[in-house]
C-alpha cells in the first residue's frame, strides 16, 4: 500500500513564495472591491469620464499597497523585497489578462501603472514589516 506524500517545502517556498501568491491574491481581491464599489458611484453619480482612468489606477495603487503589506506581515522580514515582488508579480498577472484585450498595445498610461504600483508596493511592504500591532 503506497502512501502518497508531498515532499516537504523547502524554506524559501515557505518564507518567501506562499506570501508573494497570498499578496497577490490579496491584490486582486482588493482590486475587485474596490472596482466594485467604483463602479457603484460611477453608475450613481455623474463623475466626469477624464476621472475613470485616475480612479482606476488609484485601485491599482491601493491593491499594490494592500499585496505587498500582507506578503510582508507573512514573513517579518524584507519588507521591500516582499513589496516588490508582490507588486511586480501582480503587474505582470494584469498585463497578461489585459494583452488580449487591448490587442497587443501598450498604452504611455503603462509604465505610470508599473512605477506607481512598485512604489506603493514597496511601501506596503515596508511597513508591513515595520508596523507592530498593539495586543490590550
Amino acid at each position: 500500500m503506497s502512501q502518497s506524500r508531498s515532499k516537504p517545502e523547502s524554506g524559501f517556498e515557505r518564507l518567501y513564495l506562499r506570501p508573494v501568491i497570498w499578496g497577490v491574491v490579496c491584490s486582486v481581491a482588493v482590486c475587485v472591491l474596490l472596482l466594485l464599489l467604483l463602479s457603484g458611484v460611477v453608475t450613481l453619480r455623474d463623475v466626469p469620464v477624464r476621472l475613470i482612468d485616475p480612479m482606476m489606477v488609484a485601485v491599482l495603487f491601493f491593491a499594490s499597497f494592500a499585496g505587498g503589506y500582507l506578503a510582508a506581515r507573512m514573513t517579518r522580514e524584507k519588507g521591500l523585497l516582499m513589496g516588490l515582488s508582490c507588486s511586480g508579480a501582480f503587474f505582470l498577472l494584469l498585463l497578461a489578462a489585459g494583452l488580449p484585450l487591448t490587442g497587443g498595445r501598450f498604452t504611455t498610461l503603462l509604465p505610470v501603472k508599473l512605477f506607481g504600483m512598485l512604489l506603493f508596493g514597496a511601501v506596503g511592504g515596508i511597513l508591513g514589516v515595520n508596523l507592530r500591532v498593539r495586543h490590550k
